[in-house]
């Protein structure tokens, strides 16, 4: 109940049933564990016994501001990976990161900020010569920790990668989907017993 510092009242409950009929947070853990580091850092400021709320909220915000800010640079190394000029590739992200919804995003504790981070490095991975597809499959695997609403997101990466697995070099396939299988794998297997 550490939110009592920010909301006086007593939060609804967010869960939703799982297959085992128990009760699950509707938001995913990744962005929690994240920002773990952060919140302790934060609520030792004024003390464990009494810490600061603004203090607590800034170490939050500063979680938060670094993956948007980790954004910015994989969208900037994207462009240059499909070869866009350096000017351009930096006015766009300029504009990317100074605009909504990453600018509104940037300081609020939601998970979409952190999935276009995952798709940002993804693409980028991919695009790699030659790709890096254990990488890849485990940026995929990692959307659904970001919230159940992802898996969509990770399906169409998924099916992305496949498509570029099945274009790669005759030789190489049956490696590289080892690889990728091997990576994202454990990932989805460790989602799936979370839930």
């Amino acid at each position: 109940r550490d939110y009592t510092a920010f909301y006086p009242g007593k939060l609804t409950s967010r869960m939703t049933q799982g297959r085992d009929k128990g009760g699950y947070p509707v938001h995913g853990i990744a962005v929690s564990a994240y920002l773990m580091p952060f919140y302790y850092v934060g609520s030792r400021i004024g003390g464990p016994a009494a810490p600061e709320p603004a203090a607590l909220a800034a170490a939050i915000r500063l979680g938060m501001a670094l993956i948007a800010s980790t954004l910015a640079a994989a969208i900037f190394l994207l462009l240059r990976r499909l070869e866009v000029e350096r000017p351009v590739a930096l006015a766009a992200t300029a504009l990317m990161a100074a605009t909504p919804p990453v600018l509104n995003y940037s300081i609020l504790v939601y998970p979409e900020t952190g999935v276009a981070l995952i798709i940002a490095l993804f693409f980028r991975e991919l695009l790699a010569a030659p790709p890096r597809w254990a990488s890849c499959a485990a940026l995929i695997a990692l959307c659904p920790w970001l919230g159940v609403k992802f898996n969509a997101v990770a399906a169409a990466m998924a099916l992305v990668l496949l498509a570029r697995l099945l274009r790669s070099p005759a030789p190489t396939r049956p490696r590289a989907f080892v690889f990728s299988l091997a990576t994202g794998a454990p990932l989805a297997a460790a989602y799936e017993l979370f839930l």
